[in-house]
């Protein structure tokens, strides 16, 4: 299988919220070394979501419906403007954003002005910050979106949270 392919579904088998830090270590070297972007490329190809901040590895298991619900909402309606209005295009995970060795994450959405896009996307990935970054969390994954996971370089980011009532800008 490629990477990002989703052939299982493990939400009915993981007792985790979506985006949650599983128990357990994620270590794949000891304490203190910093995982690069070389060690993210080993990771297994296990339809789960792997992401490295500041070098410690995050995996968090596919979405929930409500969350995939939220997701599709925006592709088409942000699709949906810039199919009239082609001044850049939206992505949605798993697409993998390098912004650094220590530092890849797979944000829910991206956007890339055309502009934008010529400068930092590749055929496997985008490397430097995309234009916009939206992130979809849960209760359970909102300190985390909002601090650890803040997209360095990008001129905007949008949290959503399918399980709560917030909604913020940044």
């Amino acid at each position: 299988m490629y990477r990002g392919a989703r052939a299982v579904d493990y939400t009915a088998c993981f007792p985790y919220r979506y985006n949650e830090r599983m128990p357990g270590s994620d270590e794949m070297k000891p304490a203190g070394v910093k995982l690069t972007y070389d060690d993210f490329l080993l990771f297994p190809d296990d339809g789960m979501r792997h992401e490295l901040i500041d070098g410690e590895h995050y995996v968090t298991p596919s979405p929930n419906t409500k969350h995939q619900t939220v997701s599709m909402t925006l592709v088409v309606l942000i699709g949906g403007w810039l199919e009239r209005n082609p001044i850049g295009r939206i992505y949605h995970a798993p697409f993998d954003v390098v912004f650094s060795r220590f530092d890849v994450v797979e944000p829910d959405l991206l956007y890339l002005s055309n502009d934008r896009a010529a400068d930092v996307l590749t055929p496997q990935h985008v490397r430097g910050a995309p234009d916009l970054v939206i992130e979809i969390g849960s209760p359970g994954t909102r300190a985390r979106d909002e601090t650890k996971k803040r997209a360095p370089g990008s001129s905007c980011r949008w949290l959503a949270c399918s399980g709560c009532s917030f909604a913020s800008h940044q």
